[in-house]
């Protein structure tokens, strides 16, 4: 049984310092070719670090941020046992569950070294592979989509 506890422990902590990466492809009117880059964070945390070359060879690096969007909600459901009275399961039946609605999204701010160039993005995210799809606009109001 000590065993199986450390292995479980060791398993958690290989999957929490585990780093997600994920290629970028942003698209606009104004370029011929597709814009590249990737984003990179760990898994659970909600955040991650952004990189981005844009065509004129400029790099843009910045964070990203994960939360759910206005739709979120907790749902808490409870099954009781007898008489409709709250037990524990050795007395009745008990079940709990926790959902969470509402759309997965994502935020990001780039900025370059020079700090001229700047892009505010934000995505809609599938919760359970992590590549999302969204907008960003730089500081002339040009727009992009990316995809991760």
């Amino acid at each position: 049984m000590r065993n199986l506890q450390y292995v479980i422990l060791v398993s958690l902590c290989l999957i929490l310092s585990s780093c997600a990466h994920h290629d970028i492809t942003m698209y606009s009117p104004g370029y011929n070719q597709p814009i590249n880059g990737y984003l990179e964070g760990t898994p659970f945390l909600g955040t991650a670090k952004v990189h981005v070359t844009m065509p004129d060879g400029q790099k843009l690096n910045g964070w990203a941020t994960f939360y759910w969007g206005a739709g979120y909600k907790q749902e808490l459901a409870t099954i009781v046992g007898k008489h409709g009275k709250f037990v524990f399961a050795k007395h009745g039946q008990f079940a709990f569950a926790l959902s969470q609605g509402g759309q997965r999204m994502c935020y990001a701010k780039l900025i370059g070294a020079s700090g001229t160039k700047k892009l505010e993005c934000a995505a809609d995210v599938d919760p359970n592979a992590g590549h999302g799809v969204g907008e960003c606009v730089d500081e002339n109001e040009w727009q992009y989509t990316w995809h991760f």
